[in-house]
């Protein structure tokens, strides 16, 4: 059993190897992201807490690096981490930006930087699990991870790992991809569903049949897209001061989502390992 990840756009800065288990022989090479590596530690500590045992422990995570896929969305900075502004300097600073660029332009650029990052993470991944493989003398069953972005990466995955009966399950973290009320949802009603909705048909869709978990905050607009998903987020972005987070998209496994989500989720997950397992 190996879980494979893939990060959120632009989860590219202070990543570095992890183990998710203390007596764990695997070592990530970190490029699973900072909202999934929070999810790994949380269902690993929450698993510990219910039985005693580790979860994690003989479980490798294999994260997609940059050279299978990107991650990329660029997008101006306004705000630098940590920088204080007020409301009229941000809305001064729209405006310098807007003299150099146009808004159209600027979606011209992000939008085909994601479109070649998702585009790197599907056509590659089974090569570079196929090299993983190969170097480890392992072929386990695997569990797709994936957040944003990295959620449309992995689910173009599935159904090659289904047709190989190597599929254990998934779980999405704000997926753009999610249809309205889906019936794997968790965190709540999301009516809107996602941004993205429909895969490009040069990707494969979803697997219906596959154990699934796809976690959904109502204020994420990424997964939520609705009036009710707008507003909500409008909220949670005036109330935590952070622009960057989109509403809740950021919130997953951080103690900022009510925990029986997060345990919910954790808990299908860890279901999924331990019959792989045979425990």
């Amino acid at each position: 059993m190996a879980v494979v990840a893939a990060r959120g756009s632009e989860e590219n800065v202070d990543l570095g190897p992890t183990r998710y288990a203390p007596d764990s022989a695997w070592e990530s090479n970190g490029y699973e992201g900072y909202q999934i590596g929070m999810f790994l530690r949380f269902a690993e500590a929450h698993h510990v807490e219910q039985t005693g045992e580790s979860l994690l422990e003989d479980v490798p995570v294999i994260a997609l690096d940059p050279e299978v896929y990107p991650a990329a969305l660029p997008l101006p900075v306004l705000v630098e981490e940590g920088e204080e502004v007020a409301a009229r300097e941000l809305v001064q600073r729209v405006s310098e930006l807007l003299d150099q660029i146009s808004v159209p332009e600027i979606a011209r650029i992000s939008l085909g930087e994601l479109a070649r990052s998702v585009n790197s993470g599907v056509t590659n991944t089974m090569s570079y699990l196929a090299g993983w493989e190969a170097a480890t003398g392992c072929e386990p069953d695997y569990v797709l991870a994936g957040y944003s972005q990295g959620a449309v990466v992995m689910t173009a995955q599935e159904r090659k790992l289904a047709e190989d009966d190597r599929l254990a399950g998934v779980v999405y973290l704000g997926n753009p991809l999610l249809k309205a009320n889906d019936p794997s949802l968790v965190g709540g009603a999301a009516p809107g569903g996602g941004l993205l909705q429909r895969v490009p048909a040069e990707w494969e869709d979803a697997v219906a049949e596959a154990p699934r978990v796809n976690y959904c905050l109502p204020a994420d607009v990424v997964c939520n897209l609705s009036v009710t998903g707008a507003v909500d987020a409008a909220k949670e972005t005036y109330l935590s001061g952070e622009l960057e987070d989109l509403g809740a998209h950021t919130h997953y496994f951080t103690g900022k989502a009510p925990r029986e989500y997060d345990e919910r989720a954790a808990e299908s997950f860890a279901s999924w390992i331990l019959a792989a397992q045979g425990r």
